[in-house]
């Protein structure tokens, strides 16, 4: 009895469900289309070499835009062309208008691209760097022949272990070469100089590596004597005898000024070599002198005999007032140095001898 009660209600419910018809299924909501507000380039205006390349970047408004697909034109593709992607490619001197333009809504962004024409090069790199060593002076000179097309020449040098770049002078000898000169009291050392033309309007380097060339100062043999005056108990007209360094040498109040630096004891002094020295090329003066008038405070002699005053030396530059350094060159044969000081005025001294002798060969 259960069992036939179960298939009529089977039965039963078949029938309602011919009767009723299917149930409907509602269907999801549409979603709606996120259009795009407006495109960006990464550039307003550019500008092109022929033969460069360049591509644009078009940025779009909102992001989650769903049609993101675009269009690229130029005005004048014979200038500047446009691919697909907005690669511009620059073909010939001129201007043009690059346009993107989105699929949706019609968006659209220029950029203007300049092409300049391109300029060959045509410059030669220098060839012929030569040097020569000023060794009293610690500097050096470069010269080299000038190439056509240049308006003038970027050099430099750096000390070996250095980074730093020293910027040389340039002068144009007039007869078509050119010499750098590098700064004075250099140093011993190993330098690298280098030199680069400077194009001229409408002209090119054929290459941008500087031409280079390795320059060795080298440390001369020098012989040397200082003094520093600093006390005012000197005897007048007493002469004193000293070895300095691997030379001796004779001096007579070498002390100018009073403990209170006002005014100098002896207006007069002498230094001179009791040793001969060999083959001196020349003397250098290292010093700190100050003085208010217009005597020779420092007047330099050579000899071939001790204490003599055979030669009256020139200097390469005035003896002034400050920390300075000259050198005097010593005629050929001469053995013996004569130094005379001029203290009238001097109120503070301080003075370093070096007698150089004949420079390396290069």
């Amino acid at each position: 009895m259960k069992r036939f009660a179960q298939i009529l209600m089977l039965a039963a419910f078949v029938a309602c469900s011919y009767a009723c018809g299917p149930i409907d299924t509602p269907e999801p909501p549409e979603t709606p289309t996120i259009k795009i507000e407006s495109v960006t380039l990464d550039q307003e205006q550019l500008t092109l070499t022929e033969g460069d390349t360049y591509t644009l970047v078009a940025t779009i408004a909102p992001e989650n835009a769903d049609n993101k697909n675009m269009e690229w034109t130029s005005t004048a593709p014979e200038v500047a062309s446009v691919n697909a992607e907005g690669k511009v490619t620059a073909l010939a001197a001129g201007t043009a208008v690059i346009t993107v333009t989105t699929t949706d809504g019609s968006k659209t962004d220029t950029c203007q691209v300049t092409v300049e024409a391109s300029v060959i090069g045509d410059i030669d790199s220098i060839s012929d760097l030569t040097y020569t060593l000023n060794t009293p002076a610690d500097e050096f000179y470069v010269t080299w022949t000038g190439v056509a097309n240049a308006a003038g020449y970027k050099c430099w040098y750096v000390v070996e272990g250095d980074t730093f770049e020293t910027e040389a002078e340039t002068i144009d000898n007039g007869d078509g070469t050119w010499t750098a000169k590098s700064s004075t009291a250099m140093g011993a050392a190993t330098y690298t100089f280098y030199a680069l033309p400077i194009p001229a309007e409408g002209h090119a380097l054929k290459s941008n590596e500087p031409a280079s060339i390795v320059i060795v100062l080298p440390e001369l043999q020098k012989t040397g004597f200082s003094y520093r005056f600093m006390s005012d108990n000197v005897e007048e007209n007493v002469e004193y005898e000293a070895a300095c360094y691997d030379l001796k040498v004779k001096y007579r109040n070498i002390q100018f000024l009073k403990s209170d630096k006002t005014k100098p004891i002896a207006d007069n002094w002498y230094i001179y070599t009791i040793t001969p020295v060999e083959n001196i090329h020349h003397l250098e003066m290292w010093y700190s002198l100050n003085y208010d008038d217009d005597d020779e405070p420092i007047v330099v002699y050579s000899s071939t005999e001790p204490g003599k005053k055979d030669v009256k030396l020139t200097p390469d530059g005035d003896i002034k007032s400050g920390k300075w350094k000259v050198y005097y060159t010593v005629p050929e044969g001469h053995k013996y140095i004569y130094i005379e000081g001029h203290s009238k005025s001097v109120y503070m001294l301080w003075t370093s001898f070096y007698l150089c002798h004949t420079p390396y060969e290069e």
